[in-house]
Protein backbone atom coordinates (compact mmCIF):
# COMPACT_ATOMS: atom_id res chain seq x y z
CA UNK A 1 0.00 0.00 0.00
CA UNK A 2 3.32 2.37 0.25
CA UNK A 3 4.44 4.10 -3.26
CA UNK A 4 6.70 6.26 -4.01
CA UNK A 5 7.74 8.07 -7.08
CA UNK A 6 10.67 10.34 -8.01
CA UNK A 7 9.75 12.70 -10.64
CA UNK A 8 11.71 13.94 -12.49
CA UNK A 9 14.27 10.99 -12.52
CA UNK A 10 16.77 11.91 -14.34
CA UNK A 11 17.18 15.44 -12.94
CA UNK A 12 19.79 17.94 -12.77
CA UNK A 13 18.02 19.97 -9.81
CA UNK A 14 15.58 18.43 -7.44
CA UNK A 15 13.52 15.97 -6.96
CA UNK A 16 9.78 15.47 -5.91
CA UNK A 17 9.25 12.35 -4.01
CA UNK A 18 5.39 11.88 -4.21
CA UNK A 19 4.84 9.42 -1.29
CA UNK A 20 1.49 7.53 -0.65
CA UNK A 21 0.05 5.23 1.71
CA UNK A 22 -3.49 3.84 2.68
CA UNK A 23 -1.67 3.45 6.02
CA UNK A 24 -2.05 6.42 8.87
CA UNK A 25 1.54 5.59 9.97
CA UNK A 26 3.94 7.86 10.07
CA UNK A 27 6.73 7.66 7.23
CA UNK A 28 10.58 7.92 7.68
CA UNK A 29 12.49 8.73 4.46
CA UNK A 30 16.46 8.18 4.59
CA UNK A 31 18.14 9.09 1.37
CA UNK A 32 21.89 7.88 0.50
CA UNK A 33 24.50 7.73 -1.73
CA UNK A 34 26.00 4.93 -3.92
CA UNK A 35 28.52 4.71 -0.82
CA UNK A 36 25.89 4.18 1.96
CA UNK A 37 26.49 7.73 3.33
CA UNK A 38 23.22 9.37 4.88
CA UNK A 39 22.79 12.51 2.90
CA UNK A 40 19.71 13.56 4.23
CA UNK A 41 16.72 12.28 6.83
CA UNK A 42 13.46 12.98 6.78
CA UNK A 43 11.10 11.74 9.90
CA UNK A 44 7.27 11.80 10.87
CA UNK A 45 6.09 12.73 7.17
CA UNK A 46 2.40 11.75 6.85
CA UNK A 47 1.16 10.05 3.73
CA UNK A 48 0.20 12.14 0.69
CA UNK A 49 3.21 14.32 1.32
CA UNK A 50 5.01 15.25 -1.86
CA UNK A 51 8.83 15.85 -0.85
CA UNK A 52 11.52 17.84 -2.48
CA UNK A 53 14.78 16.75 -1.95
CA UNK A 54 18.41 16.84 -3.82
CA UNK A 55 18.67 20.51 -4.76
CA UNK A 56 22.32 21.14 -2.96
CA UNK A 57 23.69 17.49 -4.23
CA UNK A 58 26.10 16.68 -6.76
CA UNK A 59 25.97 14.97 -9.59
CA UNK A 60 25.63 10.74 -9.08
CA UNK A 61 23.40 8.19 -8.11
CA UNK A 62 21.72 8.26 -4.81
CA UNK A 63 18.50 5.67 -3.25
CA UNK A 64 15.62 7.12 -1.63
CA UNK A 65 14.80 4.61 1.59
CA UNK A 66 10.85 5.09 2.58
CA UNK A 67 10.05 3.36 5.57
CA UNK A 68 5.75 2.71 6.99
CA UNK A 69 5.96 0.42 9.72
CA UNK A 70 7.54 -2.92 8.68
CA UNK A 71 7.26 -1.41 4.90
CA UNK A 72 10.27 -0.68 3.02
CA UNK A 73 10.31 1.03 -0.34
CA UNK A 74 13.59 1.90 -2.08
CA UNK A 75 13.60 4.60 -5.27
CA UNK A 76 16.74 5.32 -7.32
CA UNK A 77 17.42 8.88 -8.04
CA UNK A 78 19.86 9.66 -10.66
CA UNK A 79 21.62 13.79 -10.29
CA UNK A 80 23.51 14.89 -13.78
CA UNK A 81 25.65 18.13 -14.08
Amino acid sequence: SLTVTAMPNTTTDYFNLVIKSKEDGAIAVRIHDMYGTIVETHAKIAPGTTLRVGSGWSAGIYFAEVLQGDTRKVVKLIKTN
